[in-house]
């Protein structure tokens, strides 16, 4: 449904288009793909709503000022927003409303946010800082059985059919890094009309002219978050994506 917000309503000398749905519909990245997809050469730069309203203060008021909302996430923390600045304490910002100790905090969202220590600061990016807990417990043939529910894109678990269930996730990968299996969830997690498994195997082999053919340049590594997410062989696919993306500017 489009926003009858007069930020976007009332908008000159712009295109607007508007995407409904589940994530990953709102990264820019998919967005471009299905309105305007990059090709070599091109340039495309792209702004958040809070650098928009950081700017939009700069210049009405002629003050740079870095007052922001930041989105307290994770099962480990008392969810909410809070209203802080860029270069905000961690500690004053979660401290009160942490749940347990044993976490790791993250600077951004579950699948594509970095950790950062109780006592760093917010960067200028974060807009969201999860708090999760830390999966380094041991669970007996958890594979096989797993005691605890958890979210899945496969039918061999219970949960499988769970689709609308919040799980409290922790950062446990229920499993090690293996060979890529043929399995097409891939696919199914990212709207677009590219390969990952194909591109990943052209990365990690430098064929440069696989990986522009199959699609490199339209991706940044939030388009393949939930793919990482769900992949059965728990590989990084958002490093080698980066790598495949450093190499490709290297050659240029």
């Amino acid at each position: 449904e489009h926003s009858s917000h007069v930020a976007f309503s009332g908008a000159t000398g712009v295109v607007s288009n508007y995407f409904a749905g589940k994530h990953p519909s709102g990264n820019v990245g998919i967005q471009i793909h299905h309105t305007a997809p990059i090709n070599t050469g091109d340039v495309v730069w792209t702004l958040k709503v809070q650098d928009v309203i950081i700017l939009g203060r700069l210049f009405m008021t002629g003050a740079y000022d870095t007052r922001t909302r930041i989105a307290l996430t994770g099962a480990e923390v008392n969810n909410g927003y809070v209203e802080t600045y860029l270069g905000a304490s961690v500690q004053e910002l979660i401290g009160a409303n942490l749940k347990s100790d044993h976490v790791r905090i993250i600077s951004g969202d579950v699948l594509t946010g970095d950790i950062i220590a109780v006592d760093g600061y917010l960067d200028q990016k974060t807009s969201q800082v999860t708090v999760l807990e830390e999966g380094d417990k041991h669970e007996l043939f958890g594979w096989l059985l797993p005691l605890k529910p958890r979210p899945s894109v496969s039918p061999t678990f219970p949960t499988y059919i769970m689709s609308n269930h919040k799980f409290d996730v922790d950062t446990n990968t229920h499993g090690e890094k293996r060979a890529f299996v043929q399995t097409g969830a891939y696919e199914k997690m990212l709207p677009m009309d590219i390969f990952p498994q194909h591109l990943m195997k052209a990365i990690l082999a430098n064929d440069f002219e696989n990986m522009e053919g199959l699609g490199i340049l339209e991706l940044s590594e939030e388009d393949l978050a939930l793919c990482e997410f769900i992949c059965p062989s728990k590989s990084p696919l958002q490093s080698i994506l980066r790598d495949g993306l450093d190499t490709m500017r290297d050659q240029m």
